[in-house]
Parts: structure tokens; C-alpha cells; sequence
């Protein structure tokens, strides 16, 4: 039978299966691979711009302490990248932990977020222009990833959005 511990890696399609055992770290990093692209495209392509091309935008990370928001706001750091955009926020819940303070030393601003109040959530993405959600997908981080959607509609300033979750129980099994 497929899927179990003897045989997992011996299906021929056992590459897509790991794949759909981590959906939300996949998609996440394909939709930060979007928005890379899509920047390295605007910025390098030869058609003429208009005067805003100058325009970097401030993109703001919820869960950037987390698996795949470290990743996001490392390459969002990088070299290659971080002359594109204007500001790189990393909205944590746990400022004093080792993982913020040294994503804040790679020149992140650090803002602390209680995602169950939303003034703090809007004080935390006001001003931004891309919101990341890295947030995880525990039974406390829905409400949060919910909470976190809401004031992002509700503060109006965010012109791309980026869901932590395309798809919900995505998970393909072989029996």
C-alpha cells in the first residue's frame, strides 16, 4: 500500500507527495517567487516607465519569526532584492525572541503584533503596501490569519495580499 512508512519514496510519484504533505510552506514560496519575479521583471524590463517607477513598495511579514516567514524575510534581505523595496516589516508576537532579534539585525523593522487585538495588527501594517501571511496554520493561528485579513481590508493602505493558505485539507494520499 502507498503511503505507508515501508514504502513512502518508492511510489514514482513521491516527490508530489512530500510536496502536498507541506501545501502552505510550497504555496508560500511560490507566491514569494511571484512577487520577486514580477519585481525583477518591472525593474529590469526596457519599456518605458512612468514617473512612479521609482515607487518601492513597504511590505510587511506576519509570522516572520516563523519556518517559512524567516525564509521570506531573508530573501526579501537579500542583496538582490532589498534595494526594491522601500521598508521590509517583520510583525512577530514575541519581539525579545533570538530569531526576531537577528532577522532585526539583518535590517528588518521589528514591530510587535498582538494578533487578537486589532489596533495593534493596524498599527502594525498602516503604511504598508504588501502584506505577506506566514502565519501557521495551528488552532490558535486561523483566528489570527483571519484577524490579520480583516484589518488589512479594514485599514485599505494594502494593494497586495499574500494568504498563508491557498487550500485547505490539500493533502493527496495512495492506497
Amino acid at each position: 500500500m502507498w503511503g505507508t512508512a515501508s514504502t513512502f519514496g518508492q511510489h514514482p510519484y513521491h516527490i508530489l507527495s512530500t510536496l502536498a504533505r507541506f501545501p502552505s510552506i510550497f504555496n508560500s514560496l511560490l507566491g514569494l517567487f511571484a512577487l520577486v519575479i514580477g519585481y525583477y521583471y518591472y525593474n529590469n524590463s526596457s519599456s518605458p516607465k512612468m514617473a512612479s517607477s521609482t515607487w518601492r513598495p513597504v511590505v510587511a511579514v506576519a509570522g516572520g519569526t516563523g519556518k517559512v516567514g524567516s525564509q521570506v524575510i531573508t530573501a526579501l534581505l537579500s542583496p538582490q532584492f532589498s534595494s526594491s523595496f522601500k521598508e521590509v516589516r517583520l510583525l512577530t508576537s514575541n519581539t525579545s525572541s533570538e530569531k526576531a532579534q537577528a532577522l532585526a539585525a539583518k535590517g528588518a523593522k521589528m514591530i510587535g503584533v498582538n494578533y487578537s487585538d486589532e489596533k495593534s495588527i493596524l498599527s502594525g501594517i498602516h503604511g504598508a503596501d504588501v502584506l505577506v501571511n506566514a502565519l501557521g496554520g495551528s488552532v490558535k493561528g486561523f483566528p489570527a490569519k483571519n484577524a490579520l485579513m480583516q484589518s488589512a481590508i479594514k485599514d485599505g493602505g494594502i494593494k497586495v495580499y499574500f494568504p498563508s493558505e491557498f487550500g485547505i485539507g490539500s493533502v493527496l494520499w495512495w492506497k
